[in-house]
């Protein structure tokens, strides 16, 4: 299953990472953290206590054909959590998945966690500074994506909203909440 899973996000997390916190003209500070479950990642953070504290909690595969594991896929077991990658070591990039699949006619699950996203964020003095979108058109599909930048005391984080609709395989619409570092490329 996480097989299948990681094909399938694989190349959608390669076309998200090219709409990076760099393209979108922006500095940060790099004192941040996302919580997967109950693990919280900061930015520069040391990368074998990363994957040390990870593994309590979660399955991790190495994504990568060169074994150096400068990149990690996070799952329950089941479903998709997050990833992260390494540069030098030290965490330069995190991405955790908030909700993946909002497919249907029922727009509700889709608010309320785009909702609660963003009212954490606020009541953490997170402000809205930039909203920018970009696509991504192939042969065989499309990526949408809508880009909600926050600044705040301890730096500038990032909602990812994404609509991906591919030839053969379900359209979906995902929310993930982005840090990167600025050095990351």
């Amino acid at each position: 299953m996480v097989e299948h899973i990681k094909r399938l996000l694989l190349p959608l997390t390669v076309i998200s990472c090219v709409f990076s916190f760099q393209q979108l003209n922006i500095c940060y500070a790099q004192q941040q953290s996302i919580s997967l479950g109950a693990v919280s990642i900061s930015m520069g953070e040391e990368q074998q206590g990363v994957i040390n504290n990870l593994k309590k909690h979660f399955d991790l595969q190495c994504v990568g054909d060169d074994g150096s594991c400068n990149s990690i896929f996070i799952s329950d077991g089941t479903h998709p959590v997050g990833n992260i990658a390494f540069a030098d070591g030290k965490v330069s990039y995190i991405r955790a998945y908030w909700g993946r699949g909002y497919e249907g006619t029922n727009p509700v699950p889709f608010f309320r966690t785009l909702y609660s996203l963003i009212k954490n964020y606020e009541e953490n003095g997170y402000r809205i500074v930039d909203l920018q979108t970009a696509e991504n058109r192939q042969p065989n599909g499309v990526s949408k994506k809508i880009f909600i930048v926050f600044k705040g005391k301890s730096g500038m984080k990032m909602i990812d909203i994404g609509y991906d609709e591919y030839q053969g395989t379900q359209t979906s619409v995902n929310i993930d909440e982005i840090l990167e570092s600025a050095g990351r490329k």
